[in-house]
């Protein structure tokens, strides 16, 4: 089974929910979902906030069509890597400067969270240090697995040619998502191991072949995947006067914490407070005995 929820941010208040077979895909379920919410307050101009998935062309035009708008980060299917190489290229030449992003912390302290630019193209500087440790961490693994493939051993693999040392080597790096970041190298080995003479057979050399493999780290290459860490494209159809590129990601942030499946923010204040009391007296009839 699989719930899908919207909720009225930033309370998480539920305002509508969709119940299907947990096999479904998440995809197809934001138009009802949508569709649920629609039909309880009865308004247009929402905000619709959602993940990735929820940036199906389908699904913003839904959006877009009743009236509301919508806020989500692009994939890479919708949005290749090229595309947004395009957008960070000036921000790498030092030709587009970037807005700092802040967030009041419970202490009232000022916690700088982001950094973005007017395509609404925003690096979430907690995203990039956790991206950052995770490919160290990959990288570290790939290396210390690779370097394995050396060993000699019982129970190990002896590889004698280069080409399935080096399909080995690569079904590693696919493994820990590394490609094109260690600089790989191949040199074959050549062992003579005198035989003695025994009984009839002559005393001989026997040649053994072995291939190894050496790796490092292509530093420049792990710089330049370090410094894409973090960064994502978002969509909206917003007005840049009703939503603005701090309100923009202080509300996503908002919706992410929530943990919701679909957040609608934007709702007039008459139908909040009208949404609370009927919420509370819902709460308390059930509570009744």
């Amino acid at each position: 089974m699989k719930v899908k929820s919207a909720t009225l941010d930033p309370l998480g208040m539920p305002l509508a929910t969709v119940v299907v077979s947990g096999e479904r895909a998440d995809d197809p379920l934001y138009i009802p979902t949508i569709g649920r919410v629609r039909e309880s307050p009865g308004r247009q101009g929402l905000l619709y906030i959602g993940d990735r998935k929820r940036a199906a062309l389908a699904t913003r035009a839904c959006v877009q069509a009743g009236g509301d708008f919508y806020l989500c980060p692009l994939s890479q299917n919708q949005l290749p890597p090229e595309a947004l190489d395009a957008y960070l290229g000036p921000v790498w030449d030092g030709q587009q400067g970037l807005t700092d992003i802040y967030r009041q912390k419970g202490d009232g302290e000022q916690e700088r969270i982001a950094e973005d630019f007017e395509r609404l193209v925003v690096r979430s500087l907690k995203q990039a240090r956790k991206a950052e440790k995770a490919l160290c961490d990959r990288l570290a693994k790939a290396q210390a697995a690779l370097t394995a493939l050396n060993k000699r051993g019982r129970g190990r693999k002896h590889f004698t040619e280069v080409e399935a040392l080096r399909q080995a080597a690569e079904a590693i790096m696919a493994k820990y998502r590394v490609q094109g970041l260690l600089r790989l190298g191949y040199r074959e080995i050549v062992h003579e191991r005198p035989v003695r003479r025994y009984r009839d057979r002559p005393a001989t050399v026997r040649i053994e072949r072995e291939v190894q493999v050496t790796v490092e780290v292509d530093a420049a290459a792990a710089e330049e995947a370090v410094r894409r860490l973090g960064w994502r494209v978002y969509a909206t159809n917003a007005p840049a006067e009703q939503l603005s590129l701090t309100q923009a990601v202080l509300a996503y942030r908002t919706h992410r914490s929530t943990g919701a499946y679909l957040g609608a923010i934007g709702l007039p204040a008459d139908y909040l407070y009208d949404s609370l009391c009927e919420f509370f007296e819902t709460a308390l009839k059930m509570s009744e005995p």
